[in-house]
This record gives C-alpha cells, sequence and structure tokens, in this order.
C-alpha cells in the first residue's frame, strides 16, 4: 500500500508545474529597498508566495502550481507608498494550454514610486 501512495504522489507532482515569484526591489534612485515585504495576492485575503527582500532588495520563492491572471503582485516597504502590479504584466513563462495563467513572474526592477503620506 506504501508503495501505491508513493507512485500516486509521483504522478500528482510530475503533473503539477513549478510557479516562480523573483524579482528585487529598489527605491525610487535606484537604491537596495532591503526588508520590503512581496507577496501574490489571488482575492481579497489570499496573500501567497510572501517573502521579504534581502540586502540587495531581491527576493525569490517558488511553489507548485499556475497562478490565474486575475492574481496581483504587491510590495510594501517602510516608508513608501505600496504597489501593485498584475502578474500578467511580469509573467516570463506561461503554461502551454492556458493563456490566462502564469508560471513565472519576475519583475526586476520592481522600483518603489514615492513617500508615503
Amino acid at each position: 500500500m506504501k508503495g501505491l501512495v508513493a507512485i500516486a504522489m509521483i504522478a500528482f507532482c510530475a503533473c503539477e508545474p513549478a510557479f516562480r515569484f523573483a524579482g528585487r526591489v529598489t527605491t525610487p534612485n535606484g537604491q537596495p529597498a532591503p526588508g520590503a515585504e512581496v507577496w501574490i495576492q489571488c482575492g481579497d485575503s489570499d496573500k501567497n508566495f510572501r517573502s521579504t527582500t534581502d540586502q540587495a532588495g531581491r527576493f525569490e520563492r517558488g511553489g507548485v502550481g499556475w497562478r490565474p491572471a486575475s492574481c496581483l503582485a504587491r510590495a510594501h516597504a517602510a516608508g513608501y507608498a505600496d504597489i501593485t502590479v498584475t502578474i500578467m504584466s511580469a509573467c516570463k513563462k506561461k503554461p502551454s494550454h492556458l493563456s490566462d495563467a502564469c508560471l513565472e513572474v519576475v519583475i526586476d526592477p520592481w522600483q518603489l514610486n514615492s513617500k508615503a503620506p
């Protein structure tokens, strides 16, 4: 029975594509924004693939499965206005069978616009 479960798990994992969310958050003058929070949001409360930028302003997060075109990529950095983009505007790889979904979102640079009021 354990062998059958292992085979089923391998088959499931082999069918689901990998998802990647990566990039670099910078200040308006192009400097890294360390400690910025980034995430993919699909719906009002769903915040997936949360990450925090490193000292160089870089982040990378992975997972399983594609994300629909309706999802947004969001970033928050202390002292700056939050920024939001559609994932399709930064989509680098789509599933071959879906035109309205994304497997890889890369935003580099993702420039913060202005200081928060």
